[in-house]
């Protein structure tokens, strides 16, 4: 048995277990209420593991003898019932959402023994709107389990932990040891184009295919040499904005960066008298050609990546090509490896919202990193400020734009690696 076996309750597709693996954990369980994004670790268990089996319960209602005990128990558990972007009266502490999130500390309180550590992924106005939520779940948790544990929140963010996007989150961290982090501070910052610029030019097909561009510095370390699958979306929905994007360029006025559909497709009716098909002309009429901040939009390559939400590849148009992302291109900007196949669950209804519906690998990377080291008795030296009893906030959701507002671009002119952490996962010779 692994000194670093964890149980992950709805980690949905994986991002975070991947990444709590590379940095050296072993996944033993996957539990949990919600098996959205099941079919991806189970078709890649060459990366998983082969030694982990799971059990999804509806409702999240385990008899003791269904739980599987570890060290570190990692949840992915919805956060809609904090999220700014959910109708105010689904919000809340008795938000029926959080029925997940009850089953998961459930299942901590069933464990036997106990987790030592506890980490819980969610937006991060879980702390200024749900904070006495999880103070007393932390209570309740010590009373079931009489073990006393620290209540750290962990905020950050995927860029500063060396991912692609400005994706602002936090850990719920309960600890029955001391739990201390390093400030996390990347040594260089990844834009959209540096996540997806070397798929140009590619076939969209679920199939494998090769890469038909070199590498960025960003995507060196996730690239397969077995070439890449999953580069594919939806063939209606995609041609649907292709002919779009046609006739604007046609017309000499082509889609700009930043712009978002509504004022392309007004741009485009204005001039034809017509869109192409699939879309509904009256209903845009209605809406005066304005539909508000969910759509697709056209991301900046030199920019942040964005926020990956359920949407998936219709988050934006292609800055170069006529067409909508991929899964391959929105799985990338959640920090997952080509090696990770994706043709397998080409047929997966839900494969869309699987990126955005779970944690970023690179973030799962850096918690499983530090969790090693606290399991070890060596935390890091930033317990972060006391705001609470036996509670501490950890907060570098920003010190990527430290690394931002001292940039040099001719720093990186040789710079073909990937120079976080990265190294001591991937062979130093062969990009994978």
């Amino acid at each position: 048995m692994s000194d670093y076996e964890f149980v992950s309750f709805d980690g949905l597709a994986g991002g975070g277990e991947l990444g709590m693996i590379q940095a050296g954990m072993e996944l033993k369980h996957r539990a949990g209420d919600l098996d959205l994004g099941w079919i991806v670790p189970e078709t890649n268990r060459q990366i998983f593991g082969w030694n982990w089996d799971s059990l999804f319960i509806k409702g999240g209602e385990y008899s003791s003898r269904d739980v599987k005990s570890a060290r570190v128990l990692y949840g992915n558990c919805p956060c809609s019932a904090w999220s700014t972007l959910t109708r105010k009266d689904l919000r809340g502490s008795d938000a029926k959402v959080l029925v997940s999130t009850n089953a998961f500390f459930d299942y901590a309180g069933k464990m036997d023994p106990p987790p030592e550590i506890i980490s819980l992924e969610s937006v991060q106005q879980a702390f200024s709107s749900g904070r006495e939520y999880y103070q007393l779940q932390r209570d309740l948790l010590e009373e079931r389990t009489g073990y006393k544990y620290d209540l750290v929140w962990l905020m950050q963010s995927n860029a500063s932990l060396g991912g692609s996007s400005v994706r602002k989150r936090v850990f719920i961290t309960m600890s029955r040891i001391p739990f201390g982090v390093e400030y996390a501070q990347p040594a260089r910052v990844a834009r959209f184009g540096d996540c997806v610029r070397d798929l140009e030019g590619m076939e969209l097909t679920s199939s494998k295919q090769p890469h038909r561009r070199p590498p960025t510095w960003w995507s060196a370390p996730r690239r397969s040499t077995d070439n890449v699958d999953g580069h594919f979306n939806d063939p209606s929905e995609n041609k649907k904005f292709e002919e779009l994007m046609n006739m604007a360029a046609d017309m000499g006025q082509p889609w700009q960066i930043g712009e978002s559909m509504d004022k392309i497709c007004e741009r485009v009716y204005k001039h034809y008298d017509e869109l192409p098909d699939g879309w509904s002309v009256d209903y845009l009429k209605r809406k005066n050609f304005s539909l508000g901040l969910n759509q697709t939009t056209m991301w900046d390559p030199n920019g942040m990546g964005k926020v990956v939400t359920g949407s998936g590849y219709a988050l934006s148009a292609h800055y170069k090509e006529h067409r909508l992302l991929t899964i391959r291109e929105t799985f990338r900007l959640q920090g997952w490896p080509d090696t990770v196949n994706l043709w397998p669950s080409r047929d997966y209804k839900k494969i869309v919202a699987c990126p955005g519906k779970g944690v970023p690998v690179d973030a799962g990377r850096w918690l499983g990193d530090w969790v090693i080291k606290v399991l070890d008795g060596e935390p890091g030296t930033v317990y972060g400020e006391l705001i609470g009893e036996n509670e501490r906030m950890v907060n570098f959701t920003n010190s990527y734009k430290y690394t931002l507002n001292r940039e040099r671009p001719w720093d990186h002119a040789s710079n073909v690696r990937h120079e976080q952490v990265m190294e001591d996962y991937y062979d130093d010779d062969v990009a994978v």
